[in-house]
C-alpha cells in the first residue's frame, strides 16, 4: 500500500506546474569549466580490454566451487531427517547465503582480473567521503527531533488530533509512534520498545505499533540525509509522495491489525 501509493502520487504530481524544476536555484557546488573535446579525449583512459582468467585463476575458481558443493552436500546429509523439507531449505538458505555471496563476489573478481583488495579500499574511501558529507544533515535532523520531543510539541500534537483518530479506530496510545516514525527510525524504535513494555507485545497496541514500525519509512530523515548528501536543493514532489505513502501505510496497518488482532 505504501509503495503503490507513493508511485501513483509520483505520476500524478510530477507534471504539475508547481513541482516543475526551478531554474532560479543556484547549484550548491560551483560549476566545473568544460574541458576542450580534444583535451578531454586525451585525458580519458581507454576502456579496458576484455580479460580472460588465467589457468591458475580457473583452477582456484573450480576448486572453490567444488569445495562449496561438497560442503553443501555434507550439510544436507547431516540435517536430513531432522526436520521437514521446507524447514531444511530455509535453514540452509539462511546459513549459506551470505558466505556463498561473499565468496561469489571474490570469484567473479578473480575471473575478471579485478584487483579485489585495491577496489575494496577505493570503495571504503568513497564511503568515508559520503559519510563526511552526510554528518551535518544527520546532526541537524537529530537535534530537531530531540527539540520536538523535549519541548512538548509532540504531546500537544497528539492531543489535538486524538479525537479524530480515535473515531477511526486508531488509539491515542499509538499516535506518538505514527507521528515520530516519519522523523526518526531510532526514536520510533525506542518509542515502540517503551510501548511494548507498557502494554505488552501481544496487546493490540503492541501489534499496531510493531506493524507501523515495519510498514512505513523515516521520510523526513531519509529526504534530509540523502538530498543533502546528493547536493539537491529542490526535492520537487518527493516529500508529498513519501508522506502519501506513509499515510497509506498507517491506514493499511491499522485496518490489518483490526482485521487480525482486534479483541
Amino acid at each position: 500500500a505504501s509503495t503503490g501509493t507513493a508511485i501513483l502520487l509520483h505520476y500524478l504530481l510530477r507534471r504539475r506546474s508547481v513541482f516543475r524544476p526551478r531554474a532560479d536555484l543556484a547549484p550548491l557546488d560551483p560549476p566545473v569549466a568544460a574541458a576542450p573535446v580534444a583535451e578531454a579525449a586525451a585525458s580519458d583512459p581507454a576502456p579496458p580490454a576484455a580479460h580472460r582468467a588465467s589457468p591458475t585463476a580457473k583452477f582456484v575458481i573450480a576448486g572453490t566451487l567444488g569445495l562449496l558443493g561438497v560442503a553443501l552436500v555434507l550439510h544436507l546429509a547431516q540435517v536430513q531427517g531432522t526436520a521437514t523439507a521446507g524447514q531444511i531449505a530455509r535453514d540452509t538458505f539462511g546459513a549459506w547465503f551470505l558466505p556463498v555471496f561473499m565468496i561469489g563476489l571474490l570469484l567473479v573478481g578473480l575471473a575478471g582480473g579485478v584487483r579485489v583488495y585495491e577496489v575494496a579500499i577505493e570503495g571504503a574511501r568513497e564511503a568515508l567521503e559520503v559519510a563526511l558529507r552526510i554528518v551535518p544533515f544527520l546532526v541537524l535532523i537529530l537535534v530537531a527531533i530531540a527539540m520536538l520531543r523535549a519541548s512538548g510539541a509532540l504531546d500537544a500534537l497528539v492531543g489535538a488530533i486524538d479525537p479524530l483518530t480515535s473515531r477511526m479506530g486508531f488509539p491515542a496510545e499509538a499516535l506518538p509512534m505514527a507521528i515520530l516514525r516519519p522523523l526518526s527510525g531510532s526514536g520510533s524504535y525506542g518509542l515502540m520498545v517503551e510501548m511494548l513494555k507498557t502494554h505488552g507485545p501481544d496487546s493490540f497496541i503492541g501489534m499496531l505499533v510493531s506493524t507501523l514500525n515495519g510498514s512505513t519509512e523515516t521520510t523526513f530523515y531519509v529526504l534530509t540525509l540523502y538530498l543533502g548528501a546528493a547536493r539537491i536543493r529542490d526535492g520537487r514532489h518527493a516529500l508529498f509522495c513519501c508522506l502519501g505513502g506513509d499515510v497509506a501505510g498507517f491506514a493499511m496497518a491499522t485496518a490489518a491489525c483490526h482485521w487480525f488482532f482486534a479483541p
